[in-house]
């Protein structure tokens, strides 16, 4: 049984967030990417990891809510990754 009641007793259809899925796919494809490309993809990926988080909290029916936690976490770990890279060559 579906955990998604109305007060009804009615059963929702779980919709998923298209920015979470987004972000997840482009936090995928910023690990794959050189230093100066992952960067912007990866903070485009926290971005809708954020909104899709945003969503899911606002609307129980959308998610699930880890889709977006994973777009976020590995956005920010190769933003942060790929930003010391850049820092690194720029510098030495």
């Amino acid at each position: 049984m579906s955990a998604n009641r109305t007060g009804d007793g009615d059963a929702q259809p779980r919709r998923l967030s298209l920015a979470a899925i987004a972000g997840v796919l482009l936090a995928i494809a910023s690990v794959l990417l050189p230093a100066t490309w992952a960067l912007p993809v990866a903070l485009i990926a926290i971005v809708l990891g954020v909104i899709g988080y945003r969503q899911a909290r606002r609307d129980p029916r959308t998610g699930p809510q880890w889709v977006s936690v994973v777009a976020m976490v590995v956005g920010a770990f190769v933003a942060i990754s790929q930003g010391i890279i850049l820092v690194l060559v720029a510098t030495g």
